[in-house]
């Protein structure tokens, strides 16, 4: 949740990263992200920066697909700086996920 989101970090004065949320359900998942060691700390146009566990992870956005009402989820693709991976990450409402959801990791 810590990438999947609308959400502006900034840094205050004395070093802390405050987010600016679009909702308060956006608020919420992030800052719960951050409580377990998963930190949004930085977004540009294309990049995304998440420090977990005190190293810093960079994301490069592709694309974003919008929550709407008919399709009650947002979607966010993104290459993973480190490694290449294209990754596509969902959030949203229970009957829009689950249908989608499975155990284990799966090749497409």
């Amino acid at each position: 949740m810590a990438i999947c989101n609308t959400v502006v970090p900034t840094k205050s004065k004395s070093g802390n990263i405050l987010y600016k949320a679009q909702s308060q359900d956006e608020d919420a998942l992030v800052n719960a992200a951050a409580y377990l060691h998963m930190v949004f700390v930085n977004k540009s146009a294309t990049i995304l920066e998440i420090q977990f566990n005190g190293m810093l992870n960079r994301y490069e956005l592709l694309d974003t697909l919008e929550f709407t009402s008919e399709r009650k989820r947002m979607s966010v693709v993104v290459k993973d700086c480190q490694n290449g991976k294209i990754v596509l990450m969902s959030k949203g409402a229970d009957e829009a996920i689950l249908p989608y959801a499975y155990a284990g990791n799966r090749k497409i």
